[in-house]
C-alpha cells in the first residue's frame, strides 16, 4: 500500500459513513410515511446523534404499531443504532485530526492521527495520537458495508418495499419489515446484527 491508497482508504471511510447515514434519512422518511420533504427537511436539522436518537425512538413506535415487537426501545434495532454512533464518532475524531505518514518497525506503511482538542476549562491542549493501520480502517469500512448489505438479506427479492433502498442500503429492508400493504412475497429477514462481527 502507498500513502496515496491510505488517504483513499480514509475518504472511503468518510463516503461510506455518509451513506449510512443517508440510509438512516431515507428510513425515517418511508417509516414517518409523509411528505418526504419536510421530513427531511426536519432532519437535515439535527445533528448526526439526534438523528440516530430520533429514528431509534421512530422505528421503537412503527414497530410496536405494527407489531413487529412490542420491547421499548426494539432491541435489535436499538444495538445497530449505537453501533453506528459508535461510527459516527470514529468518523468525527477522523475528520478532525492532522495526519503524518509512518512506517511501522514491521515496514508497514501507516498514518499518525493527531486529534487537537481544547480542554478551555483547563487551559489546555489536549493530543492523543493513534497510529491507524490499513486492516483497522478496512475492517471500519467493512462494518459499515455488512451494515449497509446485510449478509443475510435476500438479493433477490421480487419486491422493492422502499423506492430508495437499493441506493441507501438494504438494512432499510431489513430492519424495518416489510411496510403496511407490501406483497406477501416480500420475505421476513433477520436483523443484520446477528451476522456482523461486534
Amino acid at each position: 500500500m502507498n500513502y496515496d491508497a491510505l488517504h483513499t482508504q480514509l475518504g472511503r471511510f468518510v463516503l461510506k459513513f455518509q451513506t449510512v447515514e443517508a440510509a438512516m434519512v431515507e428510513l425515517t422518511v418511508q417509516i414517518v410515511n409523509a411528505d418526504s420533504e419536510y421530513v427531511a427537511t426536519l432532519v437535515a436539522e439535527l445533528e448526526f446523534n439526534a438523528k440516530a436518537r430520533a429514528l431509534d425512538v421512530i422505528y421503537t413506535r412503527h414497530a410496536q404499531i405494527f407489531g413487529l415487537s412490542e420491547k421499548i426501545p426494539h432491541a435489535e434495532f436499538h444495538k445497530l443504532m449505537v453501533r453506528i454512533q459508535k461510527l459516527a464518532t470514529r468518523r468525527n475524531d477522523l475528520v478532525h485530526s492532522f495526519y503524518n505518514l509512518l512506517i511501522t518497525a514491521d515496514g508497514e506503511e501507516a498514518l499518525a492521527r493527531t486529534p487537537t482538542r481544547l480542554r478551555p476549562s483547563d487551559g489546555v491542549r489536549e493530543q492523543e495520537g493513534e497510529d491507524i493501520l490499513p486492516d483497522k480502517l478496512e475492517a471500519e469500512i467493512a462494518e459499515m458495508g455488512l451494515i449497509l448489505n446485510p449478509p443475510n438479506l435476500s438479493q433477490s427479492t421480487p419486491c422493492k418495499p422502499y423506492a430508495n433502498a437499493a441506493s441507501h442500503g438494504a438494512w432499510v429492508w431489513a430492519e424495518i419489515g416489510p411496510p403496511p400493504g407490501a406483497p406477501d412475497s416480500c420475505p421476513a429477514t433477520q436483523s443484520p446484527l446477528q451476522s456482523s462481527p461486534e
